[in-house]
């Protein structure tokens, strides 16, 4: 009976934590960076894809899988987004996906915190990031921010800092579904 017991545990653990689908419509990557020390650059990159599952109750089990696509960068000026997909910047040719893979999700008094490893270009850098979570009927929406560097992603190298700031502020909107 008792191995019985445990073995429904474990089933009813596995079923609870199945992969929740992203809404790629809902789930957008914003930036903001200055330009020319004047203004603000805001961008979206959109189209999200992977896996989400989270849960509060089993952060252990809980992963984040996910990746951008680089050619839907839109900052509202054709110019300007066909010079960020270029050789100049992202390389979308050659490195057509921003990917972050999580490495371990926690909960602290401060919130909620993933780590995990955070991909542009051909650089990978270990990155933690603070979240919220809340609910909208069926949906789970998880939201975050962070500030990167791009020239630690080799983002941009020969343009100046004061042609486009290097520090990047980045809000992160995911959106699942199934829970």
């Amino acid at each position: 009976m008792k191995k019985n017991l445990v073995f429904i545990f474990f089933v009813a653990q596995a079923f609870s934590m199945v992969a929740q689908t992203i809404d790629s419509e809902q789930s957008t990557i914003t930036f903001l960076v200055s330009n020319f020390r004047v203004r603000t650059v805001e961008g979206i990159i959109s189209d999200m894809k992977g896996t989400a599952q989270f849960d509060t109750d089993n952060l252990e089990a809980s992963r984040f899988d996910v990746s951008l696509p680089v050619a839907t960068i839109n900052t509202e000026n054709d110019k300007r987004d066909t010079h960020l997909k270029s050789e100049d910047f992202f390389e979308v040719d050659t490195y057509p996906t921003i990917s972050f893979i999580s490495k371990e999700i926690s909960k602290t008094p401060k919130g909620l915190f993933v780590s995990g490893d955070l991909t542009i270009k051909d650089v990978t850098k270990g990155v933690e990031i603070p979240f919220t979570e809340s609910k909208e009927g069926n949906l789970q929406i998880l939201e975050g921010s962070i500030s990167i560097k791009r020239r630690d992603y080799n983002v941009g190298e020969g343009t100046s800092n004061f042609m486009v700031g290097n520090e990047i502020r980045v809000k992160i909107r995911c959106v699942v579904s199934g829970v």
